[in-house]
């Protein structure tokens, strides 16, 4: 009678925690296409600590929504959750960022492109 009694209880305590978990992952994935920035950062940096890989769809198909700012949080999620389209979204991100340039009547040759691709290479790792 013990022995199923804390049987019962384990079960009980394993499904209330996948339950918690699963409501956990909901709610950011959730914040992830909030409207709001501070929120959508939270969310990512959650996403990056536990490595939550129901993400990498959303943050892959929402990153060139976001503000230039952003963008960089995003590629270390992208990294850190082993999207095979990292690479592609760094160019996006450098794409973006010569178009701003362009706005404001600067110009980004391809040596400030290679630089920028470098250094963000080297901070992310993707291997080449």
């Amino acid at each position: 009678m013990k022995k199923n009694l804390v049987f019962i209880l384990i079960c009980f305590l394993t499904i209330n925690n996948i339950y918690g978990n699963l409501q956990d992952k909901t709610k950011i994935l959730t914040d992830i296409n909030s409207p709001v920035d501070s929120v959508r950062i939270k969310a990512v940096g959650i996403v990056i600590e536990h490595n939550i890989k129901e993400a990498l769809p959303v943050l892959e198909n929402d990153f060139e929504k976001q503000d230039i700012s952003i963008m960089p949080l995003y590629l270390e999620a992208l990294k850190r959750l082993g999207s095979a389209r990292l690479e592609e979204k760094l160019n996006i991100y450098i794409d973006k960022i010569g178009s701003q340039s362009s706005a404001k009547g600067e110009i980004l040759d391809a040596s400030v492109r290679s630089k920028i691709q470098s250094s963000f290479i080297n901070k992310i790792g993707i291997s080449k």
